[in-house]
Formats: C-alpha cells, structure tokens, sequence
C-alpha cells in the first residue's frame, strides 16, 4: 500500500514510516503463525517470534505513545 501524505512534515512522515515497518513486522510474523497452522506444521517457533515481537517491540511503542499524550 501506498500511502502520501502532502504536506505532513518530515517528524510527521517519519512517525508514519516507523508505523508502517511496525504494521509490517506484525502481519509478518503472525502471517508465519497462520500459514504453520493452517499447514499442520509446528507452529510454535513462529508463535514464540511473534511473542517476542509484541513484546519487544509493539507494546513499549504503544506504552511509550501513552506516556506522551
């Protein structure tokens, strides 16, 4: 998808973008958690990945904007 933001400022764009690889990094991982189930293979390294990142990388995002408004 792609997205324009006409006349957002560079903070503002960089905020998007840093959104964007997060938004990815998510479908990515539980992407990997689904295609393991659905193909009746060991999910649970995939699961443990996708753990790890809501962990180390969406919830203190998501913590650290709370903090901030």
């Amino acid at each position: 998808m792609t997205v324009i933001y006409e006349g957002a400022t560079a903070p503002a764009r960089e905020i998007m973008h840093h959104h964007a690889v997060l938004r990815r990094g998510l479908e990515q991982r539980a992407g990997a958690v689904c295609a393991a189930a659905e193909g009746g293979t060991g999910h649970e390294r995939a699961l443990a990945e996708l753990h790890e990142y809501l962990a180390g990388n969406i919830l203190p995002h998501a913590e650290a904007e709370e903090r901030t408004e």
